[in-house]
């Protein structure tokens, strides 16, 4: 297996093609991950639409997170990237741009 390193913009470039990731989230030393639809903007941030429950609740409680993509060409090609950041709530978007958000659109 040959292992290559990625530049910023191959990553980049990954996660805007790729819209089903895993969010990474922990309460004291439980981690906790998920499948997830995200929607990568130019400005280098990840938007999802997530429903309450336990993932909302640990990430208020910590806000560390991490997201995770695959990409995978075939049997021999696969790529993954590794985002660590941090949870924001957007709260009262407006209808619009809640809109493009369930479409996916940035």
């Amino acid at each position: 297996m040959l292992l290559m390193e990625m530049t910023a913009k191959d990553c980049r470039g990954i996660l805007t093609r790729i819209s089903i990731g895993r969010l990474g989230c922990s309460h004291g030393d439980q981690p906790y991950v998920l499948p997830i639809f995200l929607c990568m903007s130019l400005t280098i941030s990840m938007d999802s639409l997530l429903t309450d429950g336990q993932k909302i609740e640990w990430m208020r409680t910590n806000p560390k997170v991490c997201v995770e993509i695959d990409g995978i060409t075939n049997d021999f090609q696969r790529t993954s990237v590794v985002v660590c950041g941090g949870y924001r709530e957007l709260l009262d978007l407006p209808p619009s741009a809640e809109e493009a958000t369930m479409r996916g659109s940035p």
